[in-house]
């Protein structure tokens, strides 16, 4: 392989990298914007990428949502409070990625 042919290559999966991060980024904005305002920003989705596939991250995102979703309403009819800051969610759905990557390391 040339050395253009490897700086093509690494400027595409760089680029690709960054869209992903994007990506990612809106998900876990459209699961969690109800309960919190804030987002990640791109070096954490760079680390989630780094260790997980991103069918992973997209799994623990939904599946992290919904169970917060859940239990906000669950909290809610029951007339409580049920208040969780941006490091709990972010302990969360990095727990369910590590929990996803060991079923799967697993086989």
């Amino acid at each position: 392989m040339s050395d253009n042919d490897y700086l093509r290559r690494r400027i595409a999966e760089a680029r690709q990298r960054k869209e992903d991060v994007a990506e990612l980024a809106e998900l876990f904005s459209l699961n969690f914007s109800h309960l919190i305002s804030e987002v990640p920003d791109e070096r954490q989705f760079f680390v989630w990428l780094r260790r997980h596939p991103k069918s992973i991250i997209v799994d623990s995102l939904d599946r992290a949502g919904q169970w917060f979703n859940d239990k906000s309403q669950e909290a809610e009819s029951k007339g409580e409070e049920w208040n969780k800051t941006f490091a709990d969610v972010l302990r969360y759905v990095s727990g369910v990625m590590l929990k996803k990557q060991a079923e799967v390391d697993r086989g």
